[in-house]
């Protein structure tokens, strides 16, 4: 009962900070856009609006490529690697490898891009 219990925590652990990921992956863009505007609009006076609307499609492009290589290859791989982890010649290995699963099934679950 008790490891059903941390299960569903670790696994509901995991999605919380995904879905804060994916929250945080969509502001990206915008964030990044606004500060290379600015950045530039301090050094060229005027010259904000013309790397916004130059670095917007490329920022963008750039964030939702690393969002679907995230969502397609890094959590895919890292729940490969915890299932095949063996950890039963450790006390309580077992345990901890099942949690850190969980927690990755939970973490790709809420991070969905």
């Amino acid at each position: 009962m008790f490891g059903g219990i941390v299960d569903n925590l670790a696994n509901a652990g995991g999605n919380f900070l995904g879905n804060l990921a994916e929250r945080l992956v969509d502001m990206a863009p915008g964030f990044l856009t606004t500060a290379i505007s600015t950045y530039a609009n301090t050094v060229i006076p005027g010259s904000g609006p013309i790397v916004q609307a130059i670095a917007g499609p490329l920022v963008d492009t750039a964030v939702n490529f690393f969002s679907q290589a995230v969502d397609n290859i890094l959590l895919p791989e890292a729940s490969k690697a915890l299932q095949g982890l063996d950890l039963s010649g450790i006390e309580g290995g077992d345990f901890v490898a099942s949690l850190a699963s969980n927690f990755v099934d939970g973490l790709a679950a809420g991070y969905d891009a």
